[in-house]
């Protein structure tokens, strides 16, 4: 019913449940007085989802810790291929920071326009776009082992979905005794290039970005809307550490050459002004 009153109105809807979780999530903790750092890694998922393995969670506080204002969050693909609606709303791993800048605190319960100014579904739009925009690094998680099944209220479990790799659950209550490193390969994901091209231009095809060479990826199946519905996939696959780390040493890679080039000066992440100064207190 939602998609039938138009993508605005589903845009709304994914806002208005994205910040009122945000916002249970920060009262609880101060009810029950849960210290907050900046090197949490929040995991975001659905109700009714059950996942085939669990997670190394270490490797996510490591990336988080090593790369202090680098704030990154992890999607999941529906299939191995990205494409077709992605991503995919039942899983996504992000640090405290970029939860903040994504959906900060005290934001009206209310819809955000430029939160939606990007091309594609809700998700790609506020996760890819607008993540681009307040400076969030964005990736596709490249392991397939981490799927997951739905949990229907009869106690069926549908599944699995995510690809050929995921392990199928035996019941609902199956103990997970595998846990996997998401953060062992992924591939960035934007919204614009390092020349400022929007993959929302159907001409934008091949480009480079800060992460090296990317390609456009349409998100829809229906060839109208796969002109107005995309965004930047990087073409190779690569640790999250070794990604953080070329936005750290302000590393860039010539499309024509394929070679590397270092800048003479360090450059660090483009902070906003609050961020800055709250990192310069520390």
């Amino acid at each position: 019913k939602i998609a039938e009153r138009g993508p605005r109105h589903g845009h709304r809807f994914i806002f208005m449940n994205m910040v009122g979780a945000a916002a249970v999530a920060r009262a609880a903790a101060e009810l029950h007085q849960v210290q907050l750092s900046d090197q949490d890694v929040i995991f975001q998922t659905r109700p009714d989802i059950l996942f085939s393995t669990g997670v190394d969670y270490s490797k996510l506080q490591t990336a988080a810790a090593r790369f202090p204002g680098s704030d990154f969050l992890l999607l999941r693909s529906h299939y191995p291929e990205i494409g077709h609606k992605d991503p995919t709303d039942v899983v996504i791993f992000l640090t405290r920071p970029a939860l903040d800048r994504l959906l900060p605190s005290g934001t009206p319960l209310q819809y955000q326009e430029e939160m939606f100014g990007g091309c594609g579904n809700s998700w790609a739009n506020l996760f890819v776009h607008h993540a681009t925009q307040v400076n969030i690094s964005t990736f596709y998680m490249v392991q397939y082992r981490f799927g997951w099944s739905f949990h229907r209220l009869d106690e069926h479990v549908m599944g699995p979905w995510g690809g050929p790799a995921v392990p199928k659950l035996q019941s609902s209550n199956q103990v997970l005794t595998d846990k996997v490193d998401v953060t062992s390969l992924v591939k960035c994901a934007l919204s614009i290039d390092s020349k400022n091209k929007s993959a929302c231009n159907p001409s934008a095809v091949n480009s480079i970005s800060r992460f090296g060479p990317v390609r456009r990826v349409s998100l829809d199946s229906h060839a109208d809307d796969a002109e107005k519905s995309a965004h930047f996939i990087c073409t190779t696959s690569e640790s999250l550490i070794h990604s953080l780390s070329k936005i750290n040493d302000g590393i860039r890679m010539d499309i024509k050459s394929s070679t590397m080039h270092l800048p003479r000066l360090r450059r660090g992440p483009i902070l906003l002004p609050s961020r800055k100064r709250q990192i310069e207190r520390q």
